[in-house]
């Protein structure tokens, strides 16, 4: 079966902040020399389109203020609309800081408490330009923001294209395409119980969730992959693509068959942020294009892995030509028995 996401612009809602990252490895704390980018998961996924041929909207709240000028010159240096930037002059554009390791995650602090994403709400919805929007993705870090993100995101994916607009294969619900990546983010919301009834909400309502496995054990309740994708299907959702780490992921289709896809091998990790961000780039991008969901996830796993050998959360983030580039010249990795 060939993927429902059309050749049309996909929608992103959330928040970009300031990043600066640290240039030397060491605790966040003992850090002095930073370097300045953009990151946001949702902006990260934006960029990530861009670079892989599609024309992507991407739609936030930022403050009257320096950073927010970086923001808009980042979009603009590639080549992304900001016909979906809103300003507000109450409130500051949200930053944050990253160490940097050798290994594994990064330590990082934000600052963007009260930022001005964080006052998105429904009422900014009709001013979002939705002419040739047939898809939209979304991630579990908005809705963590405020009580007004949390019924903006809800009131987006329940909002239905005008009829006419967009052409689809074949739509669920007969609306637009939905991909929701819960993005997990505990200490953002303001208790467990809320954080996990708002996400399995999303995932509920979405054509296609791109769950972690350590993110399914929270949301459906179990770490085990096959029993994973089978919960969030219960739950819902159409499709599942269940991460499970640099080995792979599972793919199925709730009305069909489960697929093992291995991912990418590379030799050293510089960073692990805006692996994931990355990862649903490339399955968007593909989509867009009418691969089916398979061969979607296989260059999903192949952008993530590209995004790992880059500090930066989106600087790494690969064009086509060096996507096929690196599919074509790095081995895939083996699933052991266990998984």
């Amino acid at each position: 079966m060939t993927s429902t996401v059309p050749s049309h612009r996909i929608l992103l809602a959330g928040e970009a902040m300031a990043l600066f990252a640290a240039r030397k490895e060491g605790t966040l704390a003992a850090a002095t020399d930073f370097h300045e980018s953009v990151a946001g998961a949702e902006l990260n996924v934006a960029i990530g389109l861009r670079r892989l041929g599609q024309s992507p909207l991407f739609v936030t709240r930022l403050g009257s203020d320096v950073f927010a000028s970086r923001i808009r010159h980042l979009l603009e240096q590639n080549e992304l609309e900001t016909d979906g930037l809103l300003t507000d002059t109450t409130a500051s554009t949200g930053f944050m800081l990253k160490s940097r390791v050798q290994r594994g995650d990064p330590a990082t602090a934000y600052f963007r408490a009260g930022s001005a994403a964080s006052h998105l709400s429904p009422d900014d919805i009709d001013s979002i330009p939705f002419q040739s929007v047939c898809a939209i993705h979304l991630t579990g870090v908005l809705p963590a923001l405020s009580d007004s993100c949390r019924w903006f995101c809800r009131d987006l994916a329940a909002r239905a294209v005008v009829p006419g607009v967009c052409a689809f294969a074949a739509p669920a619900r007969g609306r637009y395409f939905l991909s929701f990546d819960p993005n997990l983010r505990p200490s953002l919301w303001p208790n467990h119980r809320i954080m996990i009834r708002e996400l399995r909400r999303l995932c509920a309502s979405a054509d296609l969730v791109l769950p972690g496995i350590g993110e399914a054990k929270q949301l459906v309740g179990t770490d085990d992959p096959h029993e994973a994708v089978s919960r969030f299907c219960k739950l819902g959702a159409r499709a599942v693509i269940l991460k499970c780490g640099p080995a792979g992921v599972y793919v199925r289709e709730c009305d069909g068959a489960e697929t093992w896809v291995p991912g990418f091998h590379v030799d050293h990790v510089l960073d692990t942020v805006g692996a994931g961000d990355g990862f649903a780039a490339g399955v968007l991008s593909a989509l867009a294009e009418g691969k089916t969901f398979v061969q979607a996830a296989e260059r999903g796993c192949a952008v993530g892995a590209i995004q790992t050998q880059s500090y930066s959360d989106n600087e790494g983030l690969p064009t086509t030509q060096q996507l096929d580039y690196f599919m074509k010249t790095h081995q895939r990795t083996v699933r052991k028995e266990n998984q």
